[in-house]
């Protein structure tokens, strides 16, 4: 069947102002309902025609996208946030980027969603590191509020943790760490030995992450550093109050405090915010960032940005890209229209409580309802439509921290949340269960964890597929069986298309097993033919109850083609003696040479080979300077802690006799040619028809540098001429771009993550 596409495009640059709102009114479809929108409203999806809250996408925060999916094949989409109600049988939306109109994609959810990721928000290939799936995370933030922010009560965690006998991939430091907000200093009285701290965790095997936010402390030494003042020669990176002319930081308001914030959209504050946390990263060993905040609302009222057609959200969806684009490993909470990117995104905090919400705090706060145990299952699934679906579930029994104040832990909530978690894409822990359940229910909880491990390869490829697809990891019903009679909110999911979950999350200890047209066979061994109802009573706290779907066909996650490592990847190889990444470097006219490149990373050093095949040598054995190498035959190797080069980047060009051209650089041909590499040593060889190069440098001095020995981006290239002065063929290990040769690109770096 064929569908009239009634998209209608949005202008990308409009300012969502009071009073310039134009309201679009949608008649809804008989039975329609709808799925998206604001992430943390997910418990009250899918809208019909009898819901009527109004839900503001500009401040709303958690996981938001501009986006609504139906039932009925139908979608709405705007590159700005709009406001949306449901309400007399219409879906109204209200937005100053013009009328927004209905796509009809189809006549299913699935192909409302799978057309709007392709229009809006392709998937890449990318997932985040493959330890998120494989095991279960740990987060010591309920423990130290409880027990205190200090190394140690974090020294403790560490030594339980590894005592306990639970998988661990991930491990994060809460906040409350360090002196003041935008220091990345540890305070020193509670912390006398942080590097030490994390040593203990990296020799677990476990891959450290700490928290961060993007605030700065006003009056700090930090302020004073990157706030612009006429007299103080500050560096203005810091977003302003929006009074006209004033050079005054905002003051944002948010749990902790008042503080300023880095202006991401700033590309020099940007830039400097990456590299201060990576030069935190690199001193103590660590991997990577829990990135809290980033809540639109922090910046509604009095807050302004470098660039002037930034909203509040475009702030939000900055800090979110700087995430997945400069930390691999790193955790965030508050997303904006990021569908596509490898996020690792976390549900707010939930309440250590049965049901949707609960109430907590005193005076004013006492209003605030937090999300609890119902809340999780409907806000995954909302976040999968929204084309985020590497998503965890908070912390296991909650991790909202005052709920644990002055109230007795819930041993069945705890286990049955454990449960919830088990079988959705990430996992985490932050009590530790051996010191606050019985034997018998730490038991429950480690066989959860271990069910975890045992799906982490049908996860795995369920991610992989999902980074081609765009398919949600977590399904709703409605999703995976279109008008089966699921287009209800539903306390059960399919992971992938194969599996349908159905945790107990009622104190009951009862589940209704919805099982659609088809056969299954659940977690105890039984068959069922559906579409049929089983209502579970009495499960026990131990059993998961899950079904496999038996007439369930899927080809494998990748083809044997995509399978094959790459030959043109500079992926690390096991030493010296293990091969080579390459297998010809490019050509800038086509083709390939003979060249042959590899690196690795050992305990001490970044070690890297050449194999030339040159014919026309071109270099001389004595030279009086760097410059000397500007027409000689040389192969080169960058190394940059950041993808987009725009802090320092580090060059080195070697010539067959292992004369060396070193400088730092920055994007585009910034060059500062007085500076060398301290450490770097060569070995060469020269053959009748070529060279070969060894190189290394201390991985030391790249952590001085700040690069992060775990995450980098490499570049390897050569330069052959054919006589000084005359032609020159410039190759590179990475596809060169159309137009004149250009090694000092982005595109020509290859990002490297080690475990």
């Amino acid at each position: 069947m064929n569908f009239q596409n009634a998209f209608v495009a949005v202008a990308a640059l409009s300012i969502f102002t009071a009073g310039a709102a134009v309201t679009s009114e949608i008649p809804l479809l008989p039975g329609e309902r709808w799925w998206g929108g604001g992430g943390a409203d997910g418990q009250n999806q899918p809208y019909g025609a009898a819901d009527s809250k109004r839900i503001d996408l500009r401040y709303h925060g958690s996981t938001s996208s501009p986006l609504l999916v139906s039932t009925a094949g139908r979608y709405v989409w705007s590159e700005q946030p709009f406001a949306y109600q449901f309400k007399g049988g219409r879906l109204v939306l209200e937005s100053d980027a013009g009328r927004i109109e209905p796509v009809q994609a189809g006549s299913t959810l699935k192909e409302a969603y799978l057309d709007a990721a392709r229009r809006h928000f392709r998937f890449n290939g990318v997932i985040p590191p493959a330890v998120f799936f494989a095991k279960p995370q740990w987060n010591n933030w309920i423990e130290i509020f409880l027990h205190g922010m200090d190394q140690k009560a974090a020294d403790d965690y560490t030594a339980d943790l590894a005592k306990s006998g639970f998988p661990c991939g991930i491990y994060m430091m809460d906040g409350g760490w360090l002196s003041h907000q935008g220091s990345y200093e540890f305070h020193a009285p509670d912390f006398p030995d942080p590097k030490g701290l994390f040593d203990r965790v990296n020799a677990q095997g476990w891959i450290p992450l700490i928290w961060t936010a993007h605030f700065v402390s006003p009056d700090s030494r930090e302020y004073k550093r990157l706030r612009y003042h006429p007299k103080s020669g500050g560096l203005d990176y810091l977003a302003l109050r929006k009074a006209p002319g004033s050079h005054d930081a905002a003051a944002v308001r948010w749990w902790s405090g008042i503080s300023a914030i880095y202006d991401l959209t700033r590309p020099e504050a940007n830039a400097f915010f990456v590299d201060t946390l990576k030069a935190f990263a690199a001193q103590y060993g660590i991997r990577g960032y829990k990135f809290d905040a980033g809540d639109p609302h922090f910046f509604r009222e009095d807050c302004r940005f470098h660039d002037p057609a930034a909203q509040p959200v475009d702030y939000t969806r900055l800090y979110a890209e700087l995430a997945a684009r400069e930390f691999p490993y790193h955790e965030i909470r508050v997303s904006w229209k990021c569908g596509g990117l490898p996020l690792v995104t976390r549900l707010g905090d939930r309440a250590h409580a049965w049901g949707r919400s609960v109430t907590h705090g005193k005076g004013p706060d006492a209003a605030l309802d937090h999300c609890a145990q119902d809340t999780v299952i409907p806000q995954i699934v909302t976040a999968g439509l929204l084309g985020c679906p590497y998503s965890l579930a908070d912390m296991v029994g909650g991790g909202l921290e005052f709920s644990f104040v002055g109230r007795e832990l819930d041993p069945k909530l705890f286990v049955r949340s454990a449960a919830l978690q088990a079988l959705m894409p990430m996992m985490q822990f932050s009590l530790l269960p051996g010191r606050h359940l019985s034997p018998e229910n730490v038991a429950h909880c480690r066989r959860f964890a271990e069910l975890h491990e045992e799906f982490a390869p049908y996860i795995l490829d369920q991610a992989r597929r999902t980074s081609r697809s765009g398919e949600p990891i977590v399904r709703a019903m409605e999703y995976e069986f279109p008008h089966q009679g699921f287009t209800r909110p539903m306390q059960q999911f399919m992971l992938g298309p194969k599996w349908l979950v159905a945790p107990v999350v009622t104190p009951d200890d009862a589940v209704a097993v919805e099982l659609p047209a088809g056969r299954w066979r659940d977690d105890l061994g039984a068959e069922h033919v559906g579409p049929k109802t089983l209502r579970l009573e009495q499960v026990p706290l131990d059993r998961l109850p899950r079904f496999e779907r038996l007439d369930c066909s899927e080809g494998p996650a990748v083809s044997a083609a995509e399978a094959a490592p790459p030959k043109n990847l500079l992926a690390p190889v096991a030493g010296p003696d293990a091969g080579w990444t390459t297998e010809g470097f490019h050509s800038s006219a086509g083709g390939k040479d003979a060249t042959k490149f590899a690196w690795w990373m050992t305990d001490t050093d970044l070690e890297f080979k050449f194999e030339v095949v040159d014919t026309t040598p071109c270099a001389r054995e004595k030279v009086s300077g760097k410059k000397d190498l500007m027409n000689s035959d040389r192969v080169e190797v960058f190394v940059s802690p950041r993808v987009d080069m725009t802090s320092w980047y580090y060059g080195a060009e070697m010539d067959p006799y292992g004369n060396v051209l070193d400088y730092r650089a920055k994007f585009f041909r910034q060059f500062d040619n007085a500076w060398s590499f301290r450490t770097l040593k060569m070995e060469t060889a020269r053959r009748a028809d070529g060279y070969t190069l060894r190189g290394r440098i201390s991985r030391q001095e790249l952590v001085e540098l700040g690069v992060d020995p775990h995450n980098f981006s490499l570049g390897a290239f050569r330069a052959d001429f054919k006589g000084e002065g005359e032609l020159v063929a410039w190759t590179s290990a990475l596809p060169q771009p159309p137009g004149k040769p250009d090694f000092h690109r982005p595109a020509m770096l290859m990002r490297q993550v080690l475990p």
